[in-house]
Order: structure tokens, then sequence, then C-alpha cells
């Protein structure tokens, strides 16, 4: 099992911006020293409304992952995802290589549907519906990967057209393109076009689920199995006894205390190797930033097993 961690960066409160600079260079350096193999970050323009007020700072994600890339020299960086909707499809391509060539090839493409309708709405921009948000997504997967692959790139789509489109420079390598949601249809878009798929805090059901139909659909399109991911809160506590208190008190309110990767260090170790038996490959995580026991418990008891 790999690891990745995924900095939810709208929960940096109130900090300077020589604060957030720090914070954000210790959590990559520790997460690079840990063992963690990717980072992540999050692609919104407001933070959700159980999280805090339009006023919490979001940063922009493509240019946090530029500050990740001088802060880094191992790790790959990955938006969680880029939302397809909002972001053109050639902006997307060039600001993916660009973040490949500024980081040595650590680039991988976290792309997804979108769908948080307040950003939409409080921005200007149309909110399609979520059978468009697919096709649109469908679409942009494809022109990213033209631009990637050479000059003059054409493509006529419902949604996105290209006219002898080029982005200088293009990536190093062929980065790996995630796609990330839970549906069928998201499941069926990343088995034809992309590398991985990432699945929000599954249940087992579920990931069996989706690990089955994107085997089939992946057969169906002739091309290899997908690298199956999932994004996972984590909160341990030494023993279950004592973790119930501590969900309490960090969790947002309405938070299913059962979801990620929450319970004592057996517990977790126990959640992981089910995982891993139903065929997850990486594991992104986040903390509650407050949760220093839980950092150091994931760093001591429970990276060092795999």
């Amino acid at each position: 099992m790999q690891f990745g961690l995924h900095l939810p960066i709208h929960r940096a409160g109130q900090d300077n911006r020589g604060d957030f600079t720090n914070h954000l260079s210790k959590k990559a350096e520790w997460a690079e020293s840990v063992g963690f193999q990717c980072i992540s970050v999050l692609d919104h323009l407001a933070p959700f409304h159980k999280v805090g007020s339009a006023e919490s700072p979001v940063l922009d994600c493509w240019t946090i992952l530029g500050a990740l890339a001088a802060f880094t020299s191992n790790t790959k960086l990955m938006p969680l995802v880029s939302n397809s909707s909002i972001r053109h499809p050639s902006m997307i391509a060039k600001s993916s290589a660009s973040l490949d060539m500024l980081s040595g090839g650590r680039m991988q493409l976290g792309i997804g549907a979108g769908g948080y309708k307040p950003e939409y709405a409080q921005h200007g921009f149309p909110y399609p519906t979520k059978p468009q948000r697919y096709e649109i997504l469908n679409e942009s997967i494809q022109i990213i990967r033209q631009l990637w692959s050479g000059p003059d790139q054409y493509f006529q789509g419902s949604h996105h057209q290209l006219s002898g489109a080029t982005i200088s420079p293009r990536p190093i390598t062929s980065p790996l393109i995630l796609v990330g949601g839970n549906s069928l249809e998201i499941m069926d878009i990343a088995a034809s076009k992309a590398d991985a798929v990432n699945m929000v805090m599954p249940s087992l059901g579920i990931l069996q689920r989706n690990k089955l139909y994107l085997d089939q659909k992946s057969h169906g399109y002739q091309r290899q199995p997908l690298q199956l991911t999932t994004l996972e809160r984590v909160v341990i506590g030494e023993t279950d006894s004592k973790i119930h208190s501590k969900l309490n008190k960090l969790l947002p309110p309405n938070t299913h205390p059962d979801r990620g990767l929450t319970g004592s260090i057996e517990t977790v170790l126990t959640k992981i190797a089910n995982m891993e038996r139903h065929g997850v490959s990486v594991i992104y995580i986040f903390f509650e930033e407050d949760d220093e026991e839980s950092y150091n418990l994931f760093q001591s008891r429970i990276i060092t097993e795999f």
C-alpha cells in the first residue's frame, strides 16, 4: 500500500502569509520524510459551508502545487481534483504541464466533474446538469491528452473545440491521470480514458461494486485495469475506548464516525488491510489540523507497517 498526504488548504484558518508558507513547507517536508508518495490539494473557489465562512482563506490549487514543487524533491504532486466544469481543459493542460516542468516530472493530474453549486452561483459560472458535467469531463480528458501529445491539435465536441491548438512546454513524461468520484458514470469515464480512479471514503460494499464494474469496463475498452485509490480521513487513538470522545470533538456535525480511517491503531490497520484486499493501491489521507496525536500515531504505528 502507498500513501498520499492530502492538504485541505481551506483549513488554514486566518494565518498570515508567513505563517501559511511556513505551515505548508513543514507539512510537505514531513510528508516526504515519512514516506508519502504524493501530496495532493483540493481545487475550490469557496470553502464548503460546513468548513468555514465565505471569508475563510482558500488558495488556488495550482499556485499551491507550484510552491510545493519548491518545498519537495521526491513526492508526486496532484490536484485532488481539478474541476473540469469550471476550468477549461486547455488551461488545465497548460497548468499541469507547467507544474510537471517545474517539479522535474512529478506532476500527476487529478480531475473531476465538479458540482459544488455555491461556487458556480457566486462567481457566475453556468451550472451544468450532472450528465453535462460528465460529458465535459470526458471531453476534457481527451483534450488534455491531445495537448500533451504534440502541437496543432484539433477537437470538435459538444462543449469544447480546438483549432490548431498547441501548448509548450509539454509534460516531461506521460503523467498519470486520475478521475475522482464514486458514481458508475465516473467509473465508466475513468475506465475509458484515465489511469486511476479515486473514491471518497467508500464503504467496502461500494468499493467492491466499483472494482468489479471498473474491471469489466476496462476489459470492454481493451485497456489495462485502473489503479484504485481512495481519499480517507484519519483520526487515530491508542485504543477504541479512547477514540469516541475524540471523534465527537474533532469531526464536523452529522459526520458518520466510522467513515474513513478512524479508530484505534489495530482498527485502522485492519481497515487498510481490507481495502488492500479489495484492490486499493494508494490511500490519500487527510488529518484534522489540530490532531497531533493522529499525525504522530500514523507516522510511528501505521505507515511503518507498509
